[in-house]
């Protein structure tokens, strides 16, 4: 191996095939020619001016900023495999963040290898890999091809978190109706769920395909009738629903504000098969990443029935990996 390659051993014995090692086709590869290193500019404020992907092999460079200003040596599409002579390959992704995390400083030596070369030496170690034998016992299990078959499902969307609908017979006649268009146009069943506290979600039943393609109509439903007038359909939070019984007598008087601090609630939520989306925005990207904050505990713990009482500030400081 030419020095470059020798003082990196562990780059060799992660790529023996590509690095000339073992290798099966009689040619004697000199290793990676595209590696080079160089010295990372690091700013206290800028950071290193990097916009990166995290990839198996390291951090891909996607893109570089004017400041602080880089290596020309560093360019977009180089990947990041090492850095204070410390190997970034085949880490996951807290794992490469902790490692580069804790050795980037100004000055720092890096060791870079572009993206296409490392592909193309991960497709060959992958031709040297022995052919895996056919007489595991999960092997069936890991190889069988995908079945194209669909199989029914159920899929229930809830008209609000822990909310129930009252509706008069009118109103719930022609959900009724709706869902039975529904029904015939996506070729699946869909109804209401009915509870002793009202309509509490509405219930898909067939292929996940027609399901996928229903949801949306089925959204357009809800969101028609939760915007009715409330005398015609009206909300119950299911919790309201007990009978509510003081024992004691608190009082509890509400906080004023400090001044810094602002009770803005800007999200909505959407449905997701899984769980919720918050959907959050503001004036600027830190405001819109506390709101998702916020409409989280609120999803949680209805902000509406939380008063506020006090009040703590958080400090953090850090610094970015990049």
């Amino acid at each position: 191996l030419p020095p470059a390659m020798a003082e990196i051993p562990w780059l060799s014995a992660s790529f023996p095939a590509w690095c000339g090692v073992d290798a099966v086709d009689g040619v004697d590869r000199p290793g990676f020619s595209s590696l080079h290193r160089c010295a990372l500019r690091v700013d206290p404020e800028l950071g290193a001016g990097l916009e990166t992907e995290v990839t198996q092999w390291g951090y891909q460079v996607e893109a570089i900023e004017d400041l602080p200003g880089q290596d020309p040596a560093i360019q977009p599409g180089d990947v990041i495999i090492g850095i204070d002579g410390i190997q970034l390959l085949f880490l996951n992704e807290s794992q490469l963040q902790e490692t580069f995390g804790s050795h980037i400083r100004h000055g720092v030596e890096v060791i870079l290898v572009t993206a296409a070369e490392l592909r193309d030496a991960a497709a060959m170690e992958d031709e040297e890999m022995p052919e895996e034998p056919r007489d595991l016992a999960n092997y069936e299990l890991l190889h069988r091809s995908k079945s194209d078959t669909e199989h029914e499902a159920t899929v229930r969307i809830p008209v609000g978190r822990a909310t129930a609908w009252q509706l008069d017979e009118g109103t719930a006649a022609n959900i009724q109706s709706d869902l039975g268009i529904v029904s015939e146009n996506f070729g699946l069943l869909a109804r209401p769920l009915i509870s002793d506290k009202g309509m509490e979600s509405i219930v898909l039943t067939g292929f996940p395909s027609a399901i996928a393609k229903a949801r949306p109509e089925v959204i357009n439903i809800l969101n028609f009738y939760r915007g009715k007038d409330q005398s015609q359909t009206s909300e119950a939070q299911m919790s309201d629903v007990r009978e509510q019984k003081t024992t004691t007598s608190a009082v509890t008087t509400a906080m004023e504000l400090p001044s810094h601090v602002k009770d803005v609630r800007q999200f909505q939520y959407h449905d997701h098969t899984a769980d919720i989306i918050v959907h959050s925005w503001g004036s600027t990207l830190a405001e819109a990443l506390a709101q998702v904050c916020v409409g989280m505990f609120n999803y949680m713990t209805p902000l509406e029935k939380v008063d506020i009482v006090g009040s703590v500030d958080i400090h953090a400081t850090g610094h970015d990996l990049l």
